[in-house]
């Protein structure tokens, strides 16, 4: 499949989020290599305040949301009848075929932003697109290429697939290639979807190392935990909060930061409350990413708690984690999704099963007990992380692969 010449538009749901620096960084480095790229947003970028340089990507981002219903109805008043019934049949289609409710919404949002997306592409003269996720991006993506014969790349990482996205999707079938973070989702969809698989790629996200040096750490009391990420099911966070109160029943002297906001926030302060772990537990929020990194450089040990959750949902390898063993910052975590991938019990950091908070304490004690072995192995994840994300960053491997296609006669 042949990319045109033109800009290359990057399909987002939602861009930029505080949450997702490393698609920023992603962006920020394809434009680096002489790539005009451009990201679109099928949703306004976050109201949450934005670090000084997501708030340029902010402003030029072209949004969606606004042209959506307008360029639809544009196209369904059309004279030629033949694309509105084709759209409509892919749309009957994938409704029908939806795997569950979000697979459905995915292919109905995407469905409606196909067709702006594909003014968009005619407007600037696109020469690709890219859907940065495998759910309603890359069904807008399936549309637009659809109307507008210019094809499409789509990276894949964790809810976008796990719960959103059934191996066999159009979306995914059509695609020149399909981008996975991980090794666990890329050896799924090979084995799901065999026709697809040699149209897929491991692409790890890459990191700005530039924010991750080594730091040199003095061993507690009180010892200091982090956890960081969205409070959502799957992260886990309610196991944290139980294993702590099992360590202040066990008499450590320890302080946890959980850093992160979500749907499951107010439960979370209930069980705090509930657990009478106020002065031990702080839950600070959303931060941005500077704050994050001066926590990595003031914890001990990093948690992890992840778990697979009611719908299907499960984390890849949090971006978090990979940024901590930058940070040489040991790391405790649960054997869920593609964690196995960087942390090696003994030998990069602890694993525990999901779910168990007793482990996950016992975990957290055998780490502090063993501090010196813990850092070592926080060193060897940094060594591990450096030649994953300095070799393999998701910016270098797309701009060879635009070079590719744009190389086919």
């Amino acid at each position: 499949m042949t990319m045109r010449s033109g800009p290359i538009l990057v399909v987002f749901n939602q861009f930029p989020k505080r949450s997702e620096t490393f698609l920023c960084d992603e962006v920020m480095a394809w434009r680096s290599h002489g790539w005009d790229v451009r990201p679109v947003s099928l949703l306004p970028s976050s109201t949450d305040a934005l670090p000084g340089e997501m708030v340029d990507l902010a402003q030029q981002t072209l949004c969606l949301r606004a042209r959506a219903l307008p360029e639809l109805g544009r196209f369904l008043a059309g004279r030629s009848l033949a694309p509105r019934l084709a759209l409509l049949r892919r749309l009957t289609r994938a409704v029908g075929g939806a795997r569950n409710r979000h697979d459905a919404l995915c292919c109905a949002l995407g469905w409606a932003a196909g067709v702006a997306l594909a003014s968009l592409v005619r407007s600037t003269g696109a020469g690709h697109l890219h859907a940065a996720w495998g759910n309603a991006p890359a069904e807008a993506c399936l549309h637009a290429s659809a109307l507008t014969s210019v094809p499409y790349t789509v990276s894949v990482h964790a809810a976008d697939y796990w719960r959103d996205t059934p191996p066999d999707a159009p979306r995914l079938a059509a695609a020149a290639l399909v981008l996975a973070c991980n090794a666990e989702l890329c050896q799924d969809l090979c084995r799901r979807a065999p026709d697809l698989g040699p149209r897929v790629a491991l692409v790890p996200h890459g990191a700005r190392l530039d924010r991750f040096t080594a730091v040199e750490r003095a061993p507690g009391p009180p010892w200091r935990i982090l956890a960081v990420g969205r409070n959502v099911s799957k992260k886990g966070l309610p196991v944290l909060v139980e294993a702590c109160r099992r360590l202040a029943e066990a008499g450590l002297d320890f302080h946890c930061t959980i850093a992160g906001d979500g749907t499951r926030s107010r439960a979370l302060v209930r069980q705090v409350r509930a657990c009478r772990m106020e002065r031990r537990v702080l839950l600070a929020g959303p931060l941005d990413h500077g704050r994050i990194a001066e926590l990595m450089a003031g914890h001990h040990l990093l948690a992890v708690p992840s778990l697979v959750a009611p719908d299907g949902d499960r984390d890849g390898v949090p971006n978090v984690l990979v940024e901590a063993l930058l940070r040489t910052l040991p790391v405790v975590a649960s054997r869920c999704g593609s964690i196995p991938e960087v942390i090696t019990p003994s030998s990069t950091g602890l694993l525990v099963e999901p779910g168990d908070p007793e482990a996950l304490a016992c975990a957290l004690l055998a780490a502090i007990a063993s501090y010196r072995e813990a850092l070592a192995m926080a060193a060897r994840g940094r060594e591990q992380m450096l030649a994953r994300v300095q070799r393999e960053t998701q910016g270098p491997y797309l701009e060879r692969v635009f070079a590719r296609l744009a190389a086919v006669p």
